[in-house]
């Protein structure tokens, strides 16, 4: 307002304050833990998705060649062809390779097509520039290839071979991994569906005013993922001014139950410490195979996005103090219905 010479600066701010707001009673809160059982049916339906992405083969016994979707038994030498040099993986003995798969170079599959077992040939190929190997990346190079066995596509059959294929030792441990994997999936199903019913109730037990300014960042973020995941498909629309006022909406209950689980973390003294945060970067680095250091150095440089990790370790700790407080009645689901996705809007 003022700042002459000689004078003191005066000046007006206006900042957003956080609310003062009374947290609900949590004892004797009521909730559903919805419960589905595992059935022997479940567990086939599971074994045959996987069986689905796991051919099996038979051994060709007539004197047929080669074609699409065959697997053959090989061994192959390659060398670069500019110095005649082998480089490493450029070279295997008993190797099964399914034809059309586009699993090896580029061409290379395509010319063991029309071929008998027994036969040898040398097979061209030039390496993509983006290859992973540098010393490879746009270089041709030839392969000597001996062609064994020609095994033409089966549907896989569950038994101990094909679970010992898949790295188990019969089929009873390989059931049990399935039923294993699928009591962790609708366990987590159980805990989103009792999670959204609390925050239903915490929602609809506070009600007061929001700092704007937290409001329309909130929203800001939400619009942005939906534009970015939009841009990914061509066909897909603009975000219509009807669907901006729900994600106004999405956007205000999100931060007013930011805001409540927050107190109700510090009213109980709830944190995170060093090593669950350090746990839940090695979860993170483990969803990037090969690239684990990098995402372990994103993170020591990037305290932002540390804090990101260390939002929701916080708010699972508060949900599942509430959990504890709360009288839980358990309630028999179909898998379906356990399954069945609902809108989010948390």
């Amino acid at each position: 307002k003022e700042f002459d010479e000689g004078k003191d600066l005066t000046y007006s701010m206006k900042v957003d304050i956080l609310p003062d707001f009374d947290v609900m009673k949590l004892d004797g809160l009521k909730l559903e833990k919805p419960i589905a059982k595992i059935e022997d049916k479940d567990i086939d339906e599971a074994l045959t998705r996987i069986t689905a992405h796991h051919k099996g083969s038979k051994k060709v016994e007539t004197d047929r060649k080669t074609k699409s979707g065959d697997f053959v038994l090989m061994d192959f030498h390659g060398r670069t062809k500019d110095d005649g040099v082998e480089h490493e993986g450029m070279h295997a003995h008993g190797h099964k390779l399914e034809l059309g798969s586009n699993s090896f170079i580029p061409g290379f599959e395509d010319q063991l097509i029309g071929q008998k077992a027994g036969d040898k040939l040398e097979v061209n190929v030039t390496f993509p520039k983006e290859y992973g190997a540098t010393e490879l990346a746009g270089r041709e190079a030839i392969f000597d290839v001996e062609i064994h066995e020609i095994h033409e596509a089966t549907e896989a059959e569950v038994n101990d071979d094909f679970a010992k294929e898949l790295g188990f030792d019969d089929e009873k441990a390989l059931r049990d991994a399935v039923k294993h994997q699928l009591d962790n999936d609708y366990g987590n199903q159980t805990r989103l569906k009792m999670k959204r019913q609390l925050l239903d109730i915490l929602d609809d037990k506070h009600d007061f005013e929001v700092p704007p300014a937290m409001v329309e960042a909130e929203e800001e973020g939400i619009t942005q993922q939906i534009e970015n995941e939009r841009k990914a498909n061509p066909e897909a629309e603009e975000i219509t001014d009807e669907e901006r006022e729900e994600l106004s909406i999405i956007a205000e209950r999100r931060v007013r139950l930011g805001l409540v689980i927050a107190e109700i973390g510090q009213q109980n003294k709830i944190t995170v410490n060093d090593q669950e945060l350090q746990r839940a970067v090695i979860t993170e680095a483990q969803k990037y195979p090969g690239q684990e250091k990098e995402v372990f150095d994103f993170y020591q440089k990037n305290q932002n996005a540390l804090e990101g990790l260390r939002a929701p370790l916080f708010e699972d700790k508060v949900v599942d103090l509430i959990f504890d407080k709360a009288t839980v009645t358990d309630k028999k689901v179909s898998i379906e219905d356990l399954m069945r996705d609902e809108e989010d809007e948390i």
